[in-house]
């Protein structure tokens, strides 16, 4: 019988491979260039069975952010059922219009609260008592039993007390559509105090053609005494009288965009005192 062939002794390592396509040394060498090739190449180049385990601080952060806005999201689902709105101030109005600047303008998006009653100093958003289907707007400058005046420049006095108005707006003089003559008209913009709340009041020019109507009266029990910010061009109730509390349920607290859109970087994301 033919003796078997003895068994090829490994060779060193380093004599040549001629019975290997390629030596142990190089082949470890080609693996580790595959493998950063992989890397570099991303899933997409990954073979099936071969695929790259995922970062797990990423996906921490991207569970952490899908959390974050499920949350957000809930919370503002059950303020919208429960406190607030978001509401289009009207654009076809020109009186209410003229009457909320420079506060507002026609065709903000503004965010309404009714969480809590509005109080003195609000800006609220109440029926129309002659078109309920309409809006008027206004701040609540009087409470059962307030005794109000107002002169014809537009300067308010509660109970005897002259409210303060001597500081400038950041931009001093802005222009409104006349809705009376449809021409625009430059008003001078103040800071005024009412209610601990400073917010921007349009003031009687000077040499006014037509003054505002003038007053004094009681306001009701049960009842409130809304004025325009625009003292000039206002619409409020000195033209339709007081409103019932209740019907005044909702207050102005936020502006979100004007009718510009996002890029009006000026009146975006912004508060309404």
């Amino acid at each position: 019988m033919r003796a078997r062939p003895a068994a090829n002794k490994p060779k060193e390592s380093g004599a040549p491979c001629p019975f290997e396509p390629v030596c142990p040394g190089a082949l470890n060498t080609i693996r580790a260039l595959e493998g950063d090739a992989l890397s570099s190449a991303g899933p997409a180049a990954v073979s099936p069975g071969l695929e790259l385990r995922g970062d797990p601080k990423r996906s921490n952060i991207i569970r952490l952010i899908v959390f974050v806005v499920v949350v957000l999201g809930a919370l503002v689902g059950v303020l919208r059922l429960t406190c607030i709105r978001w509401w289009q101030v009207p654009d076809d109005d020109p009186d209410l219009a003229a009457s909320v600047s420079p506060t507002l303008g026609a065709g903000d998006w503004v965010v309404l609260w009714r969480g809590t009653e509005p109080s003195f100093g609000d800006l609220v958003v109440c029926p129309d008592p002659e078109d309920p289907a309409d809006v008027v707007i206004g701040r609540i400058a009087g409470e059962p039993g307030d005794i109000l005046e107002i002169d014809d420049r537009g300067w308010l006095k509660i109970n005897g007390s002259r409210i303060g108005a001597d500081t400038a707006c950041n931009v001093p003089k802005f222009t409104v559509e006349n809705p009376r003559g449809g021409d625009d008209v430059e008003l001078r913009c103040d800071i005024e105090v009412l209610g601990g709340r400073y917010h921007q009041r349009a003031v009687v020019p000077p040499k006014a053609p037509l003054k505002p109507l003038a007053g004094k009266r009681e306001v009701s029990a049960g009842s409130v005494f809304l004025v325009s910010d625009n003292r000039y061009l206002s619409f409020d109730s000195r033209d339709y009288g007081p409103l019932t509390r209740g019907s005044c349920g909702e207050m102005v607290v936020f502006r979100l965009v004007s009718r510009l859109g996002f890029a009006d970087a000026a009146t975006r994301l912004s508060w309404i005192q």
